[in-house]
Order: C-alpha cells, then structure tokens, then sequence
C-alpha cells in the first residue's frame, strides 16, 4: 500500500508510485482523494502567488533520464508536433479520457525522460472529483488575475523604465 513520506519526498514517493501502480495511471498523489487536503493546500498557496512570481530564483530545466518520475500529470507541458501527433493518433487513447495517460503511455514506450523546470510554481485549484472545484477554480483566477494586473506598466514611462 502506498504511505505519503514525512516529511514530504517527491522521489521516495513516486518511487511508491512506480512499484505498486502497474497500470498506465499512475498519476496518484496523497491529496487527489481528499477534499479537505485540496482546499488547505489551495487556501495556503493562493498568498504565495505574488512572491511566487517577483523572486528571482534559479529554475534550472530537470531531466529525468532515470525516470524516477513514472508519470506527468500534464498541468502545463510543451511537446514537439510530431511526438503530440503520435499522442492524439495513439489508438489506445480512448483508455485514459484525454491525452494525459496516452501521453504518459508514448514516453514510457519511446523510453523519453520528461524534463521539468525546477524552483516552478503552479497551482491547481482541485481535482475534477471535489464538489466544489468550479468555485475553487474560480478563486485561483482572480487571485492569479488580480496579481497578473498589479505586476503590469502602469505607463509608458514605467514601459521604458523611466520615472
């Protein structure tokens, strides 16, 4: 059975994750089944979203030759056309619903590492199985919108970094 590591390990659990789930979806993580768990990490990470986007820290791009990863939960990715076509193409799309799983399925069979940009932030406001997920969705918005605006030139003289 899987046990989410204390204090939180991506690697120990994932690794978990790769040696109990022996399907194509692996996309498990110790928050997806609870709602409480969904609104907490929600409600603490919605404050952390100006800071989020005004530190300057390093965000090196993370290869995963190993594949300690077993699955890319796809909140955002980029993927070459011709590797996206072989996704939407792949007949065993229908098994998973969207491209998520059929994507997961063509880089385990091409044997493709992943990459991911370290230091990132992104929020996802809940899993499609809370009650309340349009709300929660609907919150994050305005939190990342009102942020977004407040960051922008206020004139063109800010634009051409004049006072």
């Amino acid at each position: 059975s899987l046990s989410a590591p204390s204090p939180w390990n991506a690697s120990s659990w994932y690794g978990q994750v790769a040696a109990a789930v022996s399907s194509d979806m692996k996309g498990l993580h110790p928050v997806r089944a609870n709602e409480t768990c969904m609104e907490l990490a929600l409600d603490m990470a919605l404050p952390l979203v100006r800071e989020a986007w005004t530190k300057s820290i390093p965000q090196p791009v993370l290869v995963d030759r190993g594949f300690g990863f077993p699955y890319l939960c796809n909140n955002v990715f980029l993927i070459r056309t011709g590797l996206y076509r072989q996704v939407i193409q792949e007949p065993r799309l229908y098994l998973g619903g969207a491209d998520e799983a059929t994507l997961n399925r063509v880089l385990a069979d091409q044997r493709l590492p992943m990459c991911f940009l370290a230091n990132s932030f992104g929020l996802h406001p809940a899993y499609g199985t809370h009650r309340q997920k349009k709300e929660m969705e609907g919150a994050a918005f305005a939190v990342v919108e009102m942020v977004s605006e407040s960051l922008l030139p206020r004139s063109r003289n800010e634009v051409d970094g004049k006072k």
